[in-house]
């Protein structure tokens, strides 16, 4: 029986994988998640794609994910006072994701109010 796993974070499409404590995550976990480290650094956010879409696509156990994008922070006004470069997606790069990947994933869509 094959499940969903419920919660994979998309990254923001302007991640960096440049700081020493990224790239030590990256040596120490790439074999096991079957990735490529110098073109995860190359190329974060579509490496990163690939990587959650082939590893769903060739798992025994998960039939899909859901995959979550993360809201700014905002004032009282609704302004943006931080967006993280690492983990803030929009709901824009969820639905191209979805889009190219609908057999995969289920977007879970912020609300912008």
């Amino acid at each position: 029986m094959k499940t969903i796993d419920i919660h994979i974070h998309l990254l923001n499409s302007n991640v960096k994988f440049d700081r020493f404590y990224d790239k030590f995550v990256i040596f120490f976990f790439k074999n096991k998640f079957g990735i490529n480290s110098k073109e995860l650094i190359k190329n974060p956010y579509s490496e990163y794609i690939r990587i959650i879409t082939e590893n769903t696509k060739e798992s025994k156990y998960i039939e899909k994910i859901v995959l979550f994008g993360v809201d700014d922070r905002v004032n009282e006004k609704g302004e943006t006072i931080h967006s993280d470069i690492t983990v803030c997606a929009s709901n824009e790069d969820l639905l191209k994701v979805y889009s190219k990947y609908k057999d995969k994933n289920i977007p879970f869509f912020q609300l912008i109010q």
